[in-house]
């Protein structure tokens, strides 16, 4: 206690700037969108028991439910609240440490926090997890202070691992080396994170019901998730444009920051200091730009600005923190297209906060307010209940993307691994899919609606043309039972296609319409496998940096879909018997006599395998 003492009033601010910047607004209800379906799916996941690898492969993994308090099932929803609560805490206090520091006083260094913990709802962790790393590497705390915030950096790291992959992995790097630049001596701080690191994983892993041998295919499944991402799930907003130059001249600042931040340090520390900057820039600037929108791009002027604060001990001008702090603010909030007293509603957010924990703590209420959340789903859906009835006969995947369905309707989920189609955006993960179709022990139905897609821009995502394989496989396994718009259910059947033999071979230049060879027979399906358009060259640089270049396949010079570099070899179906097919809207045959392949910037060639294969 007497230790603690000497800190009391920065945490009594730290609980009131908590108290009146809490970032969860609302009343806890899933969002009614293509979000608020996988927030669902994680949670309807655990409650069902599924394994995270073999049974579920996603960006988050078991513990994505911490992200937000979500009443889907009240267990994870309190836990989410407690972590939640827990998190925006200690990112208030890091704020307080470090802009008192930077502006010598704790009342407006309190003040400031205000609006800066309200706007950092993304990735508040990212802004928790540099400040104790630049606190280790600057040598600001030793011995056990210094093993005590590297211990915590690893019990975080290792939780947002089975949270988010991609905050655990920059969580992570930032540990090890905020670590290795630590001040002699350095055993303490790198043993107490790794022992952190490794406990929250393995107290995570086995909390959340998952198996020891379900590692192995989550981390493969991991591996193809973030592999593939950038050079799938590109997105731009015109709008948006400037903030790429934005971007580059905060990382600009930040450099400089870190560099004059190490001029009492020791060389190993200074570097140390600027390796942490590129690593937070180069993660934050990957999460904000391959899919380059409000939502996203918060992540990276969030995480900056967060970082600028984290080296509010750096001997400076006070003028010169104002400035690049409000030139970071500014980007911030305009990217997000807001004003500052948006995030400035404390008896608001209070009240907020009050009412959530009341509501949690609560069980008749929590349950009725789990029954509204299911009521308030039920119109989005548009599903006739007939569907619903047939749907629970068996076990049922929904397609492409509506997973949030089976708690709704409390069906039994039997949920293809990567259940939100989108996300199957290599080969592997493609074919992973394609296999729960063919396997007896996948879903006995499937649930598919038509007009739920990925980034209706143009090109047009479409799941036939995103996972071929996938699509291919529902072709021969699976029979429609009943279609009511816009849903479709089809059914397991025996296998109706036969082997698939080589039909034709060309070579097609990119841009200029190549001839789709005639079936065989009337009752065989043709598909192509296109060769030569994946991510190689130079292109594979600027994919890691940033983002793969647009590629689009045109039907007939007309209609125009996204194609994606990682599924575009696994088999594309272009016709089919119209009575094996599925129907409109569903149909799998493309009516298409020709096929245009495009790359942006390019002229190249590719290659077209065409297959037939017999179905009944």
């Amino acid at each position: 206690m007497k230790t603690l003492r000497p800190h009391a009033p920065a945490l009594l601010a730290a609980a009131l700037v908590t108290l009146v910047s809490w970032p969860v607004t609302g009343n806890l209800q899933p969002r009614l969108d293509l979000d608020g379906a996988w927030e669902i799916a994680l949670r309807q996941a655990l409650h069902d028991g599924l394994h995270f690898g073999p049974d579920l492969v996603f960006t988050y993994g078991p513990l994505g439910f911490l992200r937000e308090p979500m009443l889907v099932y009240a267990s994870t929803a309190r836990l989410a609240f407690v972590y939640g609560l827990l998190v925006h805490f200690t990112l208030c206090a890091t704020l307080i440490w470090g802009l008192r520091r930077a502006l010598g006083s704790l009342l407006v260094a309190s003040l400031v926090a205000v609006p800066l913990a309200a706007a950092m709802w993304q990735e508040p962790t990212l802004v928790i997890g540099f400040a104790a790393a630049v606190a280790l590497a600057a040598g600001l705390a030793r011995s056990r202070p210094a093993a005590l915030i590297a211990l915590g950096l690893g019990v975080l790291s290792g939780i947002e691992l089975l949270s988010k992959l991609s905050t655990g992995v920059t969580l992570a790097g930032l540990g090890v080396v905020a670590v290795l630049a630590a001040p002699s001596p350095r055993p303490r701080p790198a043993a107490a994170f790794a022992a952190g690191l490794l406990g929250a994983l393995a107290v995570g892993w086995l909390a959340t019901g998952q198996s020891l041998g379900a590692i192995g295919d989550y981390l493969d499944g991991s591996f193809q998730i973030v592999s593939g991402y950038s050079a799938a799930m590109y997105f731009e907003d015109p709008a948006a444009a400037w903030e790429l130059s934005a971007a580059f001249l905060l990382i600009a600042i930040g450099y400089a920051v870190a560099w004059r931040a190490g001029d009492l340090l020791t060389t190993r520390s200074r570097l140390g200091l600027l390796a942490l900057w590129t690593v937070l820039a180069f993660t934050t600037f990957k999460a904000g730009f391959v899919r380059h929108d409000p939502v996203h791009s918060n992540i990276l002027f969030a995480s900056l600005l967060g970082g600028f604060v984290a080296f509010g001990w750096v001997p400076h001008r006070r003028a010169s923190a104002w400035l690049i702090g409000a030139l970071a603010s500014t980007m911030l909030l305009a990217s997000l297209g807001v004003t500052p007293a948006s995030y400035v509603a404390p008896v608001a957010r209070a009240s907020d906060l009050v009412d959530q924990a009341r509501l949690l703590a609560d069980g008749r209420k929590t349950r009725e307010a789990i029954d509204a959340a299911r009521a308030a789903r039920l119109p989005l859906d548009r599903i006739d209940p007939k569907l619903v009835a047939a749907a629970r006969a068996g076990t049922v995947h929904v397609d492409p993307v509506e997973a949030g369905l089976v708690w709704v309707q409390h069906l039994r989920w039997r949920p293809l691994p990567v259940f939100q189609s989108y996300s199957a955006y290599t080969s592997r993960l493609d074919e992973r899919n394609a296999a729960a179709v063919r396997s007896p022990s996948g879903p006995d139905r499937i649930l598919r609606e038509d007009g739920v897609y990925l980034d209706r821009g143009n090109p047009i995502r479409r799941p036939e043309i995103d996972e071929p394989a996938t699509m291919r496989a529902m072709l021969c396994h699976f029979r429609e039972q009943e279609t009511i718009a816009p849903w479709m259910l089809i059914e397991r059947t025996a296998n109706r296609c036969g082997t698939a033999r080589p039909l034709a071979t060309s070579t097609a230049r990119l841009g200029v319409p190549a001839p789709i060879p005639p079936a065989p027979d009337a009752d065989s399906v043709v598909f192509v496998r296109i060769d030569g358009i994946d991510v190689s060259g130079l292109e594979r640089l600027r994919t890691l940096v940033y983002r793969a270049l647009p590629r689009a396949i045109e039907f007939d010079g007309g209609r125009s879909r996204r194609l994606l570099p990682g599924t575009a070899g696994d088999g594309l179906v272009l016709r089919v018997p119209k009575r094996a097919d599925f129907p409109a809207p569903f149909a799998l045959d493309q009516a298409t006599n020709t096929l245009t392949i495009t790359r942006a910037l390019d002229r190249g060639e590719v290659r077209l395998r065409f297959f037939a294969m017999p179905i009944r």
